[in-house]
């Protein structure tokens, strides 16, 4: 059964919705954009990953495939949320979370709908994911990719899975991903598409200028940059290394035939000179902070602040719906 063909909405401002593996640049891009664009409803992972469920709804283009994920209550709240303030102005979604809902959203919004496509280097991607637990504590089947889930493009990872390291199965994520991204064009002509990388989010003001043009936010002289960029936290590298595990990456050589296909250097130096910031870092005290469990330590004691109202947020992450941007937790912290 095939989808049927896209709702032809009444006129409204354009809903733009990002695709990307996450780890690339868009919560930089939102809050640059809500620095420009305070009349535009822009948002960032307006639904957590458990709610949206981007692995279960991979590659959801038949209609009897994407429907459960729209009749979502949660969805479709946010779902018409966004009719609502498309009414009135641009909505621009950065987040990860919703890559999936694109084949849902075009029979949703029809030609109101467009897709930026976003994708950063894989080991850049991988090593980041993995200090940050992916695949080892925080591993959801709502959201964490495996060859097992239905409508992969690579199913034969599954004969490999058991013996992946947690940046081997982030490799697998950011391939399955961003070639799902990749896809979309030649799966929906029809579809309003920008595809940028990373690097250029971070670098080029006028990838910034074209973004903006594309989801139909206001021209300006220029846009205001905000001054934070890809947020890392230190203790994910003192707590899980990167160590020798991305030696691993020429063991997947469909991830190195996308990755040279996109322009990205794969050679083995070059990867080297990547995983430096993923590696421990120098000295005594980092070493005795992992040693002594340092780390868990005071998360523990932060929790059990925070359940006693001694200290701000809560044991439970909230995460909005939608409106002006919202911050999600990193997906590290899902459970």
């Amino acid at each position: 059964m095939t989808s049927p063909p896209p709702r032809r909405p009444i006129a409204a401002h354009p809903i733009t919705v990002t695709v990307s593996t996450g780890r690339c640049g868009t919560t930089y891009l939102a809050e640059t954009f809500e620095l420009s664009f305070p009349d535009a409803t822009i948002a960032h992972e307006s639904l957590h990953p458990n709610v949206a469920k981007p692995a279960v709804y991979h590659r959801a283009y038949d209609a009897r495939a994407f429907e459960p994920m729209l009749a979502e209550p949660g969805v479709r709240a946010v779902l018409n949320d966004w009719r609502d303030a498309s009414e009135r102005a641009p909505v621009f979604e950065a987040g990860w979370t919703m890559s999936a809902l694109v084949p849902g959203l075009r029979q949703e919004y029809g030609d109101q709908l467009r897709a930026l496509i976003v994708h950063r280097h894989p080991v850049q991607v991988a090593a980041s994911f993995a200090v940050m637990g992916h695949y080892s504590l925080n591993k959801s089947p709502a959201w964490a990719i495996t060859p097992f889930h239905d409508r992969v493009l690579y199913p034969q990872f599954a004969d490999r899975w058991d013996g992946m390291s947690p940046f081997e199965r982030s490799l697998y994520r950011w391939l399955e991903i961003t070639a799902y991204g990749l896809e979309l064009p030649k799966r929906f002509p029809d579809l309003s598409t920008l595809t940028v990388t990373a690097d250029e989010i971070f670098r080029s003001p006028e990838t910034l200028d074209r973004i903006a043009e594309f989801a139909g936010l206001p021209a300006r002289k220029e846009i205001p940059q905000s001054p934070r960029k890809n947020v890392f936290r230190q203790n994910d590298v003192e707590v899980r290394p990167i160590g020798d595990e991305w030696e691993r990456y020429d063991r997947h050589p469909e991830v190195v035939s996308l990755g040279r296909e996109l322009g990205y250097d794969m050679s083995r130096d070059h990867l080297r000179d990547i995983v430096r910031k993923y590696q421990m870092p120098p000295g005594v005290l980092p070493w005795l902070r992992r040693a002594s469990g340092y780390w868990a330590l005071r998360r523990r004691g932060g929790a059990v602040l925070r359940s006693l109202g001694l200290r701000g947020g809560s044991a439970e992450s909230s995460h909005p719906r939608s409106g002006p941007i919202t911050h999600a937790p990193h997906a590290g912290a899902v459970e």
